[in-house]
Order: C-alpha cells, then structure tokens, then sequence
C-alpha cells in the first residue's frame, strides 16, 4: 500500500513539471532544427551495378553461360569486392578524374556489395557533390572492368545499371529529424521530471502530512498573504 501512495505522490510531483518537459521538448526541437538548418552539409549517394556474365575470353565468340560460368562467378564476387577497393582500381580513377583526395579517404566513400548473395555487385559512391558522386562510381566501374580483363585475361563484368546524378540528398528529411528530436526531447524531458520528483521529499499537502504521521490533521493555518494580495 505504501508504495502505491508513494507512486501516486511521484506522477502528481510528475504533472506538476510538465511546464518543464515541455521547455525541454523545445529546447531539443529547436536545437535539431538550427543543426539541420545551418550546421550539416548535405551529401549524396550514387549507385553503379555490374553483373558477372559467363566468362569467356576476349578471343572466343561463344557467349552462352554454363553452369561452370555461375559457379565461377559465384566464387569471384568476394574477389572482386575486394579488386574494386584495391589501391590500383582507386589510384587510377583519381588520376583519370583528377581528384584532390587520398586513396583512403576515397576507399571510406565507397561501398561495395553483393545484391542477395547474387552475382550483381553494388558500388556507391557517397560525395558532397552529386555530379561527382556519379562520375566516380561510373569511373570506378570502368576502371574494375578493364583490370579485370588484364588481370584473368577474361570479360565477365557488364554494368547493369550506370550511376545517374542524384537529385535529392541522402541526408535524413527535415521532417524525420524534428520527429526524432521532439521523441529525444520528450524522453530527457520525462526522466528529468521524474527523478526530480522521486527525489523530492520535501511535503507541500496536507495528506501527505497525515500520510507521514498517521494522524489526522484537525485544523491548518491560512495564508493571509494570499488573502492580501487578492484584496490588492
């Protein structure tokens, strides 16, 4: 029973704050809005996907696909993730494209993955630029390609889908941002609100004074201050 009493006595000292959660609500909205408005940079991503063919070499005109031909490229997908980050693949399309940037800072940019365990390869390309995001992920598909061709001396790379130059940014909406700063500011709002209360133990009612003594309260004190101020 005690708990429950001292439960209620928390979520009343918990409304009474509510002025408090709501400046802390805002608080954070406006602190997501000014970050969103002023402070980040927007950034782009785009996409190049290749698909290993059957694998023939330059000289034979047979282009049928076997079984072999899927069990290879199958085997060479891991492999060729690998090829597109190489130094050799990145060092070539930055002269190609005459980038100012490293050959690591342009390997963190780019992601290279296999569709659902196909034999489709993703590459993005991720760039504050968007006419260069795309320039590079096309580059570095072709740059694969041809190194591929010298280094097993066979063509099995074709590219599905050429990276177009994104029109919007990858950054999260303005809208979602705001949402999640409004769930954040709510969440630091109520836990501020109720660790305050729990630890409150200060008393401001009257039942909470028969609550503390056990015995009931006969009479209380008025305050004239109130009484004057109202007459004023």
């Amino acid at each position: 029973m005690t708990q429950e009493i001292d439960l209620k006595r928390v979520f009343d000292n918990f409304k009474q704050r509510i002025v408090l959660i709501a400046f802390i609500t805002f608080l954070s909205c406006a602190l997501v809005s000014i970050y969103a408005m002023f402070l980040e940079k927007p950034y782009y991503k785009s996409t190049t996907t290749l698909v290993l063919t059957g694998v023939s070499n330059s000289n034979s005109k047979d282009d049928a696909i076997t079984t072999n031909d899927l069990t290879i490229n199958s085997k060479l997908v891991a492999t060729y993730q690998e090829i597109i980050k190489s130094k050799k693949v990145l060092n070539q399309v930055i002269n190609d494209l005459n980038l100012d940037i490293s050959i690591d800072e342009l390997a963190e940019k780019i992601t290279v993955s296999a569709v659902n365990e196909t034999e489709i390869i993703s590459i993005t390309v991720t760039n504050k630029n968007p006419q260069t995001c795309s320039k590079i992920a096309n580059k570095v598909a072709k740059v694969f390609s041809d190194e591929v061709s010298k280094i097993y001396n066979i063509e099995n790379v074709s590219v599905l889908d050429y990276a177009e130059i994104p029109e919007t940014s990858a950054n999260m909406s303005y809208v979602k941002k705001m949402l999640l700063g409004l769930a954040l500011g709510l969440f630091a709002g109520c836990l501020i609100a109720f660790v305050l209360a729990y630890f409150d133990t200060t008393v401001k009612t009257v039942e909470q004074i028969e609550e503390i003594t056990k015995l009931p309260i006969l009479g209380r004190v008025p305050n004239y201050n109130d009484k004057r101020k109202g007459r004023k």
